[in-house]
């Protein structure tokens, strides 16, 4: 099958034939030559060869007209084959018959071809037409995308400048307040060491000490405190020099008939900002866990071949958090409150705390020890309320003052810690915020309804904590869920007088709950009197 010449199937000969077909001497293109093939038409050769000039077409066995077809060994036979042996069982179709059904199957195939032919270009067209479209459409969205990323992008660099700007401006006010107060600070470090000197030559002088300092504590030192504009805002200075003056004239008055006079010592009542030292990782040896905390886990451990307890950040707060807290305990130094010994700032935020090796006392109560457990009842008390009466001058509140947050050392000595929430008080109030996590069952009623902690919400804790003590570590209103006690404070009910409990520490309990916070007692106060009942 070869040739040149037009494809018969295309219209008007426009398409160049690549096979032409020996037998049936039709010419085909690429495209029609499949079906050709496909649709098997080279079985009707023979007849078409068979059917063109059959004058001249013999039988070459006997030379006679060829008029049957064998349909079973489809070509064309002669009378005399028909009747052989060989034929005799086949089926024989006359030829003319059989050329016109062949005629008709290969047209009938042919329109088929043609058709299937045209549904094929009309569907490439669709198909070419709509992978046009696609594209397009690919490129108009691949534009937009790019044109939004832009923009976005635009957007974001701008919102990321006015931020930044923002926080420079946050950072600028807070920042100023605090050169301010650091200023009033300095000056007031220089007025202290001013008064010291003072106090100092006053000592290697020849004046009489007391009436000096009588004058000096009743005009000038007095006026400047409270007046003064250099002191306004410095309450911890104000309050150191008012101390100073006070131990001076109680040493002087204590030593005035032998002239002698001698340097007062200091006190642990004293908040003096402790420098903390800041220790690397690898000076600490950490050991067994002793305590999983939400924020914090605490462990055993070594400190400079100190036995020690090591409070590690864990998820939940940031390191300056942790850091803030250890500030804190630094700044309140105290034999009743736990001590910090150093702190780890890199992270996780560290605190290394001395060590407490007979656990707290909520576990200490629920021992339940007859040997032991009346013994130390009043003692762990008066120790509790040393302690607090020492915050309480600070003008420090706890906010979370139970028996689970007051550790006993070697001695059974009670040591408060959980400084988590111990606040500073900028005035007369704390103002309790969202994210303060308080423990209601330990919490005054005014916390409920005006969001404001006190000095005497803690002696309303510790009223709660006396409780804890006299019922061996019982839970506070047992059985009731925390929104069931906020109804019950609100509505008067008070816990009941534990059965051990004697009248004298259940007045102090009771005076505690008093709805009135100014009529509850101070730590001072409370202090004094467990002090007395101890000696009793």
């Amino acid at each position: 099958m070869e040739g040149t010449v037009p494809c018969d199937y295309c219209l008007g000969g426009s398409t160049a034939a690549v096979k032409t077909c020996l037998t049936c001497l039709t010419s085909f293109c690429e495209e029609h030559l499949r079906p050709h093939k496909e649709l098997a038409l080279l079985r009707a050769h023979q007849l078409i060869e068979a059917t063109r000039n059959v004058a001249e077409k013999l039988c070459p066995a006997h030379s006679r007209v060829l008029d049957f077809f064998c349909e079973r060994e489809q070509r064309p036979l002669c009378h005399e084959c028909s009747l052989s042996t060989e034929h005799r069982m086949h089926r024989h179709t006359a030829l003319e018959e059989a050329c016109r059904a062949k005629r008709v199957l290969v047209e009938a195939r042919v329109r088929l071809v043609d058709n299937t032919s045209g549904l094929l270009q009309q569907e490439t067209a669709t198909l070419s037409e709509d992978h046009t479209n696609i594209v397009n459409l690919s490129e108009r969205c691949s534009s937009q995308l790019s044109r939004a990323f832009e923009e976005a992008r635009a957007k974001l660099s701008r919102r990321e400048e006015e931020v930044m700007e923002e926080l420079r401006n946050e950072a600028q006010r807070a920042l100023s307040p605090i050169e301010v107060s650091m200023e009033e600070h300095v000056s007031g470090i220089a007025r202290l060491s001013s008064v010291k000197d003072s106090l100092q030559a006053l000592l290697a002088s020849e004046v009489d000490p007391v009436s000096f300092l009588k004058m000096l504590k009743d005009q000038d030192l007095n006026e400047n405190l409270q007046t003064g504009s250099a002191f306004r805002r410095s309450e911890n200075i104000d309050n150191a020099l008012r101390r100073i003056v006070e131990r001076a004239l109680a040493s002087l008055n204590s030593v005035a008939e032998d002239r002698t006079i001698s340097t007062p010592p200091s006190s642990t009542s004293d908040v003096t900002p402790a420098l903390i030292p800041m220790v690397p990782q690898t000076s600490l040896t950490v050991q067994d866990l002793v305590k999983i905390g939400a924020f914090t886990d605490i462990h055993r451990g070594l400190y400079e071949n100190r036995q020690v307890a090591i409070k590690i950040r864990k998820d939940g707060i940031t390191n300056e958090q942790l850091l803030e807290e250890g500030r804190m305990m630094g700044a309140l130094r105290h034999d009743r409150l736990l001590a910090l010994l150093a702190m780890v700032s890199e992270s996780p935020a560290t605190l290394i705390m001395e060590f407490m090796s007979n656990g707290n006392l909520l576990a200490f109560l629920e021992k339940k020890s007859s040997s032991n457990r009346d013994r130390y009842y009043l003692k762990m008390a008066a120790e509790v309320a040393e302690g607090m009466r020492f915050l309480e001058e600070e003008g420090c509140v706890h906010l979370d003052l139970r028996a689970a947050n007051i550790l006993l050392d070697d001695g059974f000595g009670c040591k408060i810690a959980g400084f988590q929430l111990v606040r500073k008080l900028a005035g007369e109030v704390y103002q309790i915020s969202e994210g303060d996590m308080l423990p209601a069952r330990w919490c005054a009623v005014e916390a409920f309804t005006t969001k404001v902690w006190t000095s005497k919400c803690d002696s309303w804790s510790f009223g709660v904590l006396l409780f804890e003590i006299y019922t061996d570590g019982t839970l506070p209103y047992k059985g009731k869920t925390h929104r069931e006690v906020v109804e019950l404070l609100k509505q008067g009910i008070r816990l009941p007088r534990p059965s051990v409990c004697p009248d004298a520490v259940h007045r102090v309990m009771s005076s505690c709950w008093h709805e009135d916070p100014l009529t509850r007692p101070n730590f001072g106060e409370m202090y004094t009197s467990l002090s007395s009942l101890i000696r009793a």
